[in-house]
């Protein structure tokens, strides 16, 4: 099993290369060539819930995002997360942490957003 830092998946994620692995993201998906299903969740009693996304696709792999969501957490955040990546061959796992600081900054969310607005054109 391989578990990456954060600093770590910043240092490999190329921002550059980000916009062309999303239109082949989006192509699979309305090409029904991605297995996504609709978010699933279950509640920690009346505290919080733990939401599941998992997704398949054949260029990116197989992975689930789990998040917490606790609205009263003052002593942390209220939303504290995990992505697990796992070999589509394979079944074998591995995971990236996603808490922290947003990795994107406002201004290449707004980009990456805006070029996906645009139809995402090369």
């Amino acid at each position: 099993m391989l578990v990456l830092t954060r600093n770590e998946v910043e240092e490999l994620l190329d921002l550059d290369a980000l916009p062309d692995a999303l239109a082949v993201a989006h192509a699979e998906l309305s090409g029904g060539q991605a297995s996504l299903v609709p978010r699933m969740g279950a509640f920690a009693g009346e505290t919080g819930i733990l939401g599941a996304m998992p997704a398949y696709a054949a260029t990116s792999g197989l992975g689930c995002k789990l998040v917490t969501l606790f609205p009263e957490n003052r002593d942390r955040p209220t939303h504290q997360a995990a992505i697990a990546l796992f070999d589509p061959a394979t079944g074998a796992f591995g995971q990236m942490p996603a808490n922290g600081p947003p990795m994107f900054t406002p201004g290449q969310i707004k980009a990456i957003a805006d070029w996906v607005d645009a139809g995402c054109p090369k």
